[in-house]
């Protein structure tokens, strides 16, 4: 199983990358909201799930990733780090961490898309 980050982040990052990404079948990953009657889930065509390494491919060498079992309900931290800044973003996955911490970057135009 592939874990992937939730749904509306991976939405926004879409919405500011049209980044496609495809299994080894060259289907597209979605999400799915719903199951069918038979218990299938029934897929989002229009939102591409991001998985870790396809975000982590994107990002610039200088990424930190941290996990602190201490840290209550975000014990992931996704950081980007330069001479002069120090950008990060917590969340309860390593993929959502990583997922808003593209976006925060992209929207400060540190990366381009």
């Amino acid at each position: 199983m592939n874990y992937t980050a939730s749904p509306a982040l991976c939405e926004e990052l879409y919405e500011l990358t049209h980044w496609l990404v495809t299994d080894d079948s060259g289907r597209y990953p979605a999400h799915y909201d719903a199951l069918d009657e038979k218990q299938n889930p029934v897929y989002e065509p229009d939102v591409p799930a991001y998985d870790l390494g396809f975000m982590l491919r994107k990002l610039p060498r200088i990424v930190k990733l941290d996990y602190n079992p201490d840290a209550g309900t975000t014990p992931w931290t996704a950081s980007y780090v330069t001479e002069d800044s120090w950008r990060s973003r917590f969340a309860d996955t390593p993929e959502d961490a990583v997922c808003q911490l593209i976006i925060h970057i992209i929207k400060a135009g540190v990366l381009k898309p």
